[in-house]
């Protein structure tokens, strides 16, 4: 080998060692969209919270004003799994007691009952598949 097919090689083996090669590595993974109404109507403030105890993964996103969501991570989506699902309610800065610092609270909102809002006690659940998943809950009272 000369040496200008060695420093190729060297090039290209570095390359690839860099990317990972030509496959990808780690768990599959699933994209994760969606959308969250609560008796049909869209929930368009909070955000939506996956969570696998077995895998330790999880992940959160933001609603939209029109309630859809997409889950995305650094590896893409959600490794693949069986997942508690919570609606969390936006937070606040309140700064309403000069005797003590600022905390962040939640929101009330009529539209994310309580029961949905802890992994504890929601009932959603998602099982998230290698490629495409759109999941829709629509939570009631």
């Amino acid at each position: 080998m000369n040496s200008r097919s060695t420093w190729l090689t060297s090039v290209v083996l570095a390359g690839l060692a860099l990317t990972g090669g030509a496959c990808n590595s780690g768990p599959p993974v699933g994209d994760v969209k969606g959308r969250v109404t609560f008796e049909g109507k869209p929930v368009a403030e909070g955000n939506i919270s996956f969570f696998n105890s077995k895998l330790g993964a999880g992940a959160d996103a933001p609603l939209a004003s029109d309630g859809t969501f997409a889950i995305k991570t650094q590896v893409r989506g959600l490794p693949v799994g069986d997942y508690v699902v919570f609606i969390t309610p936006e937070t606040y800065l309140d700064k309403s007691d000069p005797h003590t610092p600022p905390s962040l609270v939640e929101k009330n909102p009529a539209n994310i009952p309580k029961k949905y809002r802890r992994q504890g006690t929601s009932p959603l659940k998602a099982t998230v598949e290698p490629g495409k998943n759109e999941f829709d809950f629509d939570m009631k009272r």
